[in-house]
């Protein structure tokens, strides 16, 4: 992964917008070329794997909904605010293929963009690979909707959080499908 200091352009002409931790995963924006996603570093402990020392199945998923709450962060949409104010976002499907077992102390690089949106999901594509030689852990699609405090789903997204969403990712590849 190319690395530089905030706002300084990078290896791959990408440019660094925002670099933070949180619970100590290190995160980086890069916004330029074609996409924006959000890209955390994960270094895996003992608490993240089973007694083979390699990292338990459903154990991905919790470093997965980090990386889509972090890029929500990024279009200024805190899901601490989103919930305060009565929205939610579930997970209506996820399909995830694993590549090969992450194992305790590895560094790991994971990736979020989104993938496909509407006017009523949003489907995240997310990836997490090894730092050391690149190969990949594991490939997740992720499609959440939004629901009202009592479970009622949206018959569409608010415009306040499809509006920054859709422009994150007007600038990206043509082939990401967008529905209006």
């Amino acid at each position: 992964m190319a690395t530089a200091e905030v706002g300084e352009p990078c290896q791959d002409g990408n440019v660094a917008a925002i670099s933070h931790k949180l619970s100590g995963v290190a995160s980086f924006v890069f916004i330029g070329g074609r996409e924006m996603k959000h890209s955390a570093k994960i270094k895996v402990y003992y608490a993240d794997t089973d007694s083979y020392g390699v990292v338990w199945h459903g154990g991905y998923f919790r470093w997965l909904e980090q990386g889509r709450v972090e890029y929500l962060s990024l279009v200024d949409l805190s899901t601490e605010q989103l919930e305060k104010d009565g929205y939610t976002f579930p997970v209506v499907d996820l399909n995830c293929k694993y590549k090969s077992p992450a194992k305790n102390f590895e560094e790991l690089l994971m990736e979020t963009t989104i993938e496909k949106m509407s006017k009523f999901s949003i489907t995240f594509s997310q990836k997490i690979k090894r730092i050391s030689d690149n190969s990949p852990v594991i490939e997740a699609s992720v499609t959440v909707v939004a629901i009202d405090k009592n479970g009622k789903l949206y018959r569409r997204l608010p415009e306040f959080i499809y509006k920054p969403l859709f422009e994150s990712i007007e600038s990206k590849e043509p082939d990401l499908q967008v529905s209006i």
